[in-house]
């Protein structure tokens, strides 16, 4: 099994993005009644025993390459509106509105969070940057919203190149 894990740049400026050092130490905690939906089933258990850093979080831990899902996407709007700045800058409101428009259950919503998303292949770091999405969302949404590293079969694509 290989352990994937973000490139080092795409961390750097997601913890730039949300105002977080690198080296800060972060206890992550999993409420029992949902334990099974973080890592019951994984092959690898999320660790909550220990602290981590901020960058082994964002690095090995969470899936920043990923599209952002539209319950994410929902979350991220709604704290966007609750932001004092949004009420007085209009295109900050646009935006909230948008990603709030993603999550509905309307054809239209879903049929632009998949051309946006999807089709695209957005990542979390690009929805952050398009959305102006910086220290607004408590880390814990953060960390339930954003998906999981998954381990993957080892592969001759995934092999170290050697010298010849």
């Amino acid at each position: 099994m290989v352990l994937p894990r973000n490139p080092h740049e795409v961390v750097a400026e997601f913890l730039a993005l949300i105002g977080l050092e690198a080296h800060s130490q972060l206890k992550v905690s999993v409420n029992e009644s949902q334990r099974g939906q973080v890592s019951a089933t994984s092959l690898i258990q999320f660790p909550s025993e220990r602290p981590i850093s901020a960058y082994e979080l964002f690095a090995y831990w969470l899936n920043l390459s990923e599209a952002p899902s539209r319950h994410f996407c929902q979350i991220l709007g709604t704290y966007l509106l609750k932001d004092p700045s949004t009420s007085t800058n209009e295109a900050r409101l646009m935006k909230a509105e948008k990603l709030i428009h993603f999550a509905s259950k309307t054809a239209d919503g879903k049929s632009e969070y998949f051309s946006y998303s999807v089709r695209e292949k957005r990542s979390c770091l690009e929805l952050f940057k398009d959305f102006e999405i910086t220290n607004q969302i408590p880390l814990e949404y953060l960390i339930q919203g954003i998906g999981r590293q998954r381990p993957r079969e080892f592969s001759i694509s995934s092999a170290p190149r050697r010298a010849e």
